[in-house]
């Protein structure tokens, strides 16, 4: 459905490479891919994870909307894992567990985002997981990407009845029964990836896609441990359940994060051996994109520049993040969850600044020893000494939109939303805001100056 070029995004005075994501030629003209793929560049925009490739712009131009999306430099968990088996060798286990562990820390992120303002009621479901969706950076850092058939919980399900979304053989067997989407559709396809990952084998094979698919209904994967005897009982029984056909039966994310957490190192020392076996495929592995001129300029993204996105300019390696989308021309069309566009015009595009989320800690619950009844002692008020030095809780400082008939919000180019939308928390002093509504092709830019510990109020109508 999309097509990937490796582009250049000019940030103030410096350059960034993004990976570039448009709609197809032969797709622009169907209005429901259209909504997909902002629904894709919304969705991707709420999420800020160490662990989630993040959006660096959205908009739109005379080739129709566009996707910057950060540009992760290394390859795809499956080419990897394809260049690891000719060796004749499992991949090597901490490598595998270090992926598992970024991948599910990521999905959970993501089931447990919550934005009420913006619509996404009680987490948001992937629905396209496989090993062409997680990315391995030079770092050696699993990225989760490609939110383009993403749901977000608590929304009308518009699709149509009956269409399953994402790559067969990681799909759960109750989308192709008509069944509702839950977050149990990405644990099943979650424990295909590592099964494909540990195991060097797919749990549901088949000589055509329709053998495939009567193995996913039907079939029960070989145990994993006789496939790969060294892996961990704890991990091999989480895969084994993430597998079940019956949703309800599937285990949830962090009880596989608690059965690798006594398995693996500091996140540390676990990237720096899956770094170190990327690098010993290096050769192998395709390096497209080495001829700067292949670039393409983005100059439709003049942005501002935050500091997360001028920072890394260390060597890397030039991989086309075309592997961000593998896979999208499977998706099939869908409606929109929200009928107003949320992309701007080409020249005030803004850009999304990443803010990295800590890695996910669990902890066993623990309970506290019951405690014996004391009697009440009563208190003596001491007077205050001086009630005008008395603190005085601080108010925030925010910014109120409102707007008609309705708007896309940026804030000193950061989309914040579509109105009508809860008070923005800022900093306080100046600030640029657009107010963009794609129904009518209008924009309206304004300087506004939020005063410390007050409400600023902002109210505009479209002409």
């Amino acid at each position: 459905m999309a097509d990937v070029q490796l582009a250049v995004m000019r940030i103030g005075d410096t350059e960034e490479r993004v990976a570039l994501k448009r709609i197809r030629s032969d797709y622009t003209s169907d209005p429901n891919h259209r909504r997909q793929f902002e629904r894709e560049a919304r969705l991707s925009s709420y999420l800020r994870h160490e662990n989630i490739v993040a959006v660096r712009a959205f908009g739109a131009d005379r080739k129709g909307p566009f996707l910057a999306l950060e540009y992760v430099d290394g390859p795809p968990a499956s080419r990897l894992m394809k260049e690891i088996a000719r060796t004749g060798q499992p991949c090597p286990l901490p490598v595998a567990l270090s992926i598992a562990r970024d991948a599910a820390t990521a999905l959970l992120y993501a089931h447990s985002f919550v934005d009420k303002e913006r619509g996404v009621e009680s987490g948001i479901i992937h629905r396209d997981i496989s090993p062409d969706n997680l990315l391995i950076d030079s770092g050696g850092r699993a990225r989760l990407s490609d939110f383009g058939v993403a749901k977000a919980l608590g929304s009308t399900n518009l699709t149509q009845t009956g269409t399953a979304k994402g790559k067969l053989g990681y799909i759960a067997p109750e989308l192709f029964e008509g069944e509702a989407v839950t977050l149990a559709v990405d644990v099943f396809a979650l424990g295909a990836t590592l099964y494909r990952i540990f195991c060097g084998a797919r749990p549901f094979e088949g000589r055509v896609e329709a053998e495939v698919l009567r193995a996913v209904l039907q079939s029960t994967p070989v145990k994993p441990s006789t496939l790969r005897p060294d892996l961990p009982p704890a991990v091999e029984q989480w895969i084994i359940g993430a597998l079940a056909k019956t949703p309800a039966q599937r285990p949830p994310l962090e009880q596989l994060l608690a059965a690798l957490s006594p398995l693996l190192p500091s996140p540390a020392e676990a990237h720096a051996a899956v770094a170190a076996c990327v690098r010993s495929h290096q050769r192998a592995l395709p390096m497209p994109g080495t001829d700067p001129r292949s670039l393409i300029p983005l100059h439709t993204v003049p942005l501002a520049s935050p500091p997360a996105l001028a920072r890394r300019r260390s060597k890397r390696w030039p991989w086309v993040a075309a592997a961000v989308v593998v896979g999208a021309g499977a998706v099939a069309s869908w409606k929109l969850l929200v009928p107003r566009p949320v992309s701007p015009p080409a020249v005030t595009a803004p850009p999304t600044a990443i803010v990295t989320a800590a890695p996910v800690v669990i902890a066993p619950a623990t309970v506290d020893p019951p405690v014996a009844p004391v009697a009440p002692v009563e208190s003596v008020k001491k007077p205050d000494p001086d009630p005008a030095k008395k603190p005085v809780a601080k108010k925030r400082t925010t910014l109120n939109v409102e707007v008609y008939p309705w708007a896309t919000v940026f804030v000193d180019g950061a989309p914040m939303g579509v109105t009508p939308m809860a008070p923005i928390a800022v900093t306080p002093g100046n600030h640029s805001v657009l107010l963009y509504n794609s129904d009518l092709k209008a924009e309206h830019k304004v300087n506004v100056r939020a005063e410390p510990n007050q409400q600023t109020d902002l109210k505009y109508a479209f002409p």
